[in-house]
């Protein structure tokens, strides 16, 4: 979030997010449950495979899977 960080910072973000990850490792190790995706998140994993498919599909062009994608990714970070 720095405007101009230098290499210690982020030498120390490396080292806080490895130690999230290995927190988070052996959290799900002992049985604790991961988090729940939100409906938020769901949905723009169902449009986002729904595109998938219909380009495979040869339902819709590179160019308008692309614009979709575009358009979904914009709509998502609100």
């Amino acid at each position: 979030m720095k405007k101009h960080p230098n290499v210690w910072t982020f030498i120390q973000l490396i080292q806080s997010e490895n130690a999230r990850c290995e927190h988070l490792i052996i959290q799900l190790g002992a049985g604790a449950s991961s988090s729940k995706e939100s409906a938020r998140t769901t949905a723009f994993q169902r449009r986002f495979e729904n595109l998938k498919a219909r380009f495979n599909n040869n339902e819709i062009s590179a160019k308008k899977l692309l614009d979709s994608l575009g358009l979904l990714i914009r709509r998502h970070k609100k």
